[in-house]
């Protein structure tokens, strides 16, 4: 492990190796590059995986060349006492501190350096680390400088949170919006009075053929809303930029009025009448 450069002439080397990456392709470029910077055999950064024994690693690079992501066991390892929240550093000799660490033999690791990474409120997410197989003396602008890429990548790790939280929210919207839009219709269809009407279909779906069995005639028997017209509905709603929603007077029956305000309540969809609802 040599003295790097200056950090001004570091942070522009990081900057252009990692400007344009994102997710995968940037932990791979900043692990290569932070194996440069120090001069030291192998970096990593790893994240917990679903459990607080175990991480995978999200980059690893050593020997001069991507390895393969890995998924390990904290116990037994120098990232054990990383991941509590501690920078831990074995100048020499390390894999004989921890022999149960087959991978260290592996490596030919003799030196370890290791950084947690928190969240904004010092929860660990995972951590970055440098092996080499010589010993690895502390410098203090190297740790500097260890700082600096274990930022980056806690940064990018934020980042990569708060869009996964993102998609899920908005997957949980788009839910909600498929749920009320298929109440909304079915009350619509189920709130006409029983008895005849005139029923038009669109000549798209009269000029399809169906296998279905006819329904037979019964005394009383209120309209269900199709399944395709719901699919439909909803479909429009997700794709239009500014929806809005044409209310007719079959909307001005309690229940359907009742079901239609809460839909335009959740989803602040604008709406326009043809008749006054009550």
């Amino acid at each position: 492990m040599h003295e790097v450069d200056g950090e001004g002439a570091l942070l522009r080397k990081l900057a252009e190796g990692t400007a344009a990456a994102s997710g995968d392709e940037f932990f791979q470029s900043l692990v290569k590059h932070l194996a440069g910077a120090l001069g030291v055999r192998s970096a990593f950064v790893a994240e917990f995986a679903n459990s607080s024994t175990r991480v995978r690693t999200l980059a690893f690079w050593s020997g001069g060349r991507l390895l393969d992501n890995v998924e390990y066991g904290l116990v037994g390892t120098p990232c054990e006492e990383v991941v509590r929240g501690n920078i831990c550093h074995h100048a020499d000799n390390v894999a004989h501190e921890f022999p149960d660490d087959k991978t260290l033999e592996e490596l030919r690791a003799v030196s370890y350096l290791g950084i947690p990474l928190c969240d904004e409120g010092g929860a660990a997410l995972g951590h970055l680390a440098v092996m080499d197989d010589r010993p690895m003396p502390e410098q203090p602008r190297n740790l500097a400088v260890f700082r600096i890429f274990a930022t980056r990548v806690r940064t990018e790790m934020l980042r990569l949170r708060a869009e996964q939280q993102l998609e899920q929210a908005n997957q949980r919207l788009e839910e909600q919006v498929i749920l009320r839009t298929k109440e909304l219709t079915e009350a619509l269809a189920q709130e006409e009075k029983p008895g005849a009407v005139h029923l038009e279909l669109p000549e798209d779906i009269a000029s399809e053929e169906t296998n279905e069995p006819l329904i037979n005639a019964s005394l009383v028997r209120r309209p269900t809303a199709e399944a395709k017209s719901i699919a439909a509905a909803i479909t429009r709603i997700q794709q239009a930029n500014s929806p809005l929603l044409v209310v007719g007077a079959g909307a001005n029956r309690k229940l359907t009025c009742r079901t239609l305000r809460q839909f335009v309540d959740d989803f602040g969809i604008p709406f326009v009448t043809t008749q006054a609802i009550v």
